[in-house]
């Protein structure tokens, strides 16, 4: 895709072209009305720089038609990919405490991506298994859990909104590539430090792909997040 500032060099190009020949044909133009051609020569250059001339003007409104284009693009991104207007989220977290904390971490980011939290399974938009990879007893019960929200997909190929089912934390960076291929239910994985990228990860699933990030970060990558705690009682320190 042309970046915009190679666009705005293009018609600033085309632009001062055009003016210049415009001139040109001008001069032929009332060369040709104040006295009568001497010869074809003269004939066919004005006929030549208005072909140009004409050219160059569909060039120019090709080169505006992608600019706005691009301008559409970028509205588009702005405004409709990191949101979520009011979609249901669903999630269920196993394993430690620290996983617990993860829940909240990605309950805190998607909160002000404008996502809604519900404990019932059946209103959820979308589903987020918060997983645990210690023991390969957890990583099964992930895998049997799977198979309810499975079925309520299958349900919501009837509806006009369709299911998203997410598998977060140690299991989703550990198994990425079989998550997203068994069965083909998992819509999104995002290992434990890329949660601030479920937003984008969301949305691109929303539009139809299968998409995933379990990079790993050498840093604290949440240190300026604040955790939403589901208990007024409890939270982990």
């Amino acid at each position: 895709m042309m970046s915009a500032r190679r666009l705005r060099l293009l018609v600033f190009s085309v632009q001062k072209c055009l003016s210049r020949l415009a001139d040109k044909c001008r001069g032929y133009c009332s060369m040709s009305l104040s006295s009568t051609p001497t010869n074809e020569t003269d004939e066919t250059r004005v006929s030549t720089f208005k072909t140009k001339l004409s050219s160059l003007r569909v060039l120019q409104a090709k080169v505006q038609l992608r600019r706005n284009r691009n301008m559409r693009n970028r509205i588009f991104l702005k405004k409709v990919v990191w949101r979520s207007y009011g979609k249901v989220l669903y999630f269920e977290t196993y394993g430690c405490q620290m996983n617990v904390n993860d829940t909240e971490i990605a309950w805190s980011i998607l909160q002000k991506g404008g996502y809604v939290l519900t404990h019932e399974l059946s209103e959820a938009d979308v589903v987020l298994l918060v997983t645990c990879s210690i023991r390969e007893k957890a990583e099964q019960t992930i895998w049997n859990r799977l198979k309810h929200p499975a079925v309520l997909k299958k349900k919501h190929l009837k509806s006009s909104t369709l299911l998203k089912i997410g598998v977060l934390g140690c299991m989703a960076e550990r198994l990425k590539t079989e998550l997203l291929e068994k069965e083909r239910v998992v819509d999104v994985v995002a290992g434990p430090d890329a949660y601030r990228d479920l937003l984008r990860l969301l949305a691109l699933a929303h539009g139809g792909q299968r998409t995933s990030n379990v990079l790993l970060s050498l840093e604290e990558a949440y240190a300026d997040v604040m955790p939403i705690h589901h208990s007024g009682h409890s939270a982990f320190v």
